[in-house]
């Protein structure tokens, strides 16, 4: 095995290809116990390991054998206009705490940041100080937005205030939120639920791109992406696509419970529409589906302004998410030029962080 000496004795940076799948998962225990179980089973998946088998693996720093960092990668094909260049998403790095402030993450992230065009990630702001101080860039364009419908039913809402005053807090909001979609929705007709499977994936209206040369920047949506998002995901049941009457604007939706809370995603948005007034009835429809479906929270990200700007008008909640970039040739800093940006759930595993994190 390659190996990287650290300021740890023995401390060995190598491919997690290159290790037993035990010693992985037995990290994924111990550092991220909420999800360990599905990285366990689907960490090659995620990863995207057997799609791209000549791109180095997630990078691992082990030690005595036990795997005490890590760092992975979504990679994707990134695209503005007619340019296009292999990316890749940093995902679920981290150091096991009693090995912190050794320099273990440092090194991992240094190494990693190397491998392509372009590395990209939403971070934490401790490690967004770190990113910094390696060269990478700061945007601050993406936010989360989500509708509470029922609030009190949320983890941290019942954490944070006394049972009695949530529960009747929350049951106020949840009346009085349900009574404002009902009448501002009033006589809309109701999204038609399209299955995934009722289509081949070159029809799903997710295809749509925006088109020509001033076209933002965006994770290219193939159909071997989207097999891959989508169709040979282990969350594959929970996933529809809602769209209007008349198909000018569509939505990938994943409906799912988790304990007590049950929630729905946007994962992705397109459509034709030219309207204005379109994309705000399009919200109100996704909200009035969601009252309909007994959700308890609605929730979405993304980095169109427009989007961002009539969303909010139904979802009141908006946190910005650190996004940071690194390009490490030309063309990557040329087709990351600017702002205009596009990404959604659909792009990375924001999907799966939050709902493992009960965001």
């Amino acid at each position: 095995m390659s190996s990287s000496k650290e300021p740890l004795e023995n401390i060995e940076i190598v491919g997690s290809t290159e290790i037993p799948e035990p010693a992985l998962g037995a990290f994924f225990v111990q550092m991220y116990p909420d999800r360990a179980e599905f990285l366990k089973r689907h960490w090659r998946w995620l990863y995207r390991i057997d799609e791209f088998p000549d791109l180095e693996p997630p990078l691992v720093a082990v030690l005595d054998d036990q795997v005490i960092g890590h760092v992975a990668q979504i990679p994707v094909f990134i695209r503005r206009g007619n340019r296009q260049v292999l990316a890749a998403w940093g995902v679920d790095g981290g150091v096991l705490n009693r090995y912190r402030g050794s320099g273990i993450g440092w090194k991992l992230m240094e190494l990693w940041s190397r491998r392509y065009s372009v590395g990209m990630g939403f971070c934490t702001e401790a490690l967004f100080r770190i990113l910094l101080k390696q060269g990478w860039s700061p945007r601050t364009t993406t936010n989360y937005l989500h509708l509470p419908l029922k609030p009190h039913h949320h983890p941290k809402f019942q954490r944070r205030v006394p049972a009695i005053p949530a529960q009747l807090g929350g049951t106020i909001w949840s009346l009085v939120e349900r009574l404002i979609i009902t009448l501002r929705t009033a006589g809309w007709p109701p999204l038609r639920q399209v299955s995934l499977s009722s289509q081949r994936v070159e029809q799903w209206p997710i295809l749509r791109h925006p088109g020509g040369w001033k076209a933002p920047l965006h994770v290219a949506r193939s159909a071997d992406f989207l097999q891959w998002r989508l169709l040979n995901s282990p969350f594959r049941g929970q996933y529809q696509i809602l769209e209007m009457e008349d198909a000018s604007v569509s939505a990938v939706v994943r409906l799912f419970q988790i304990g007590d809370l049950k929630r729905a995603r946007i994962i992705s948005i397109s459509g034709t529409a030219s309207s204005r007034g379109t994309i705000y009835r399009f919200f109100g429809s996704l909200a009035s589906w969601a009252m309909k479906h007994d959700v308890d929270i609605l929730s979405m990200v993304s980095s169109d302004p427009d989007v961002v700007r009539w969303a909010h008008r139904w979802f009141p909640v908006r946190s910005p998410l650190r996004f940071a970039c690194i390009c490490n040739d030309p063309e990557g800093e040329r087709i990351m030029q600017g702002e205009d940006h596009i990404w959604e759930l659909m792009d990375y595993d924001l999907d799966f962080l939050i709902g493992f994190q009960r965001y």
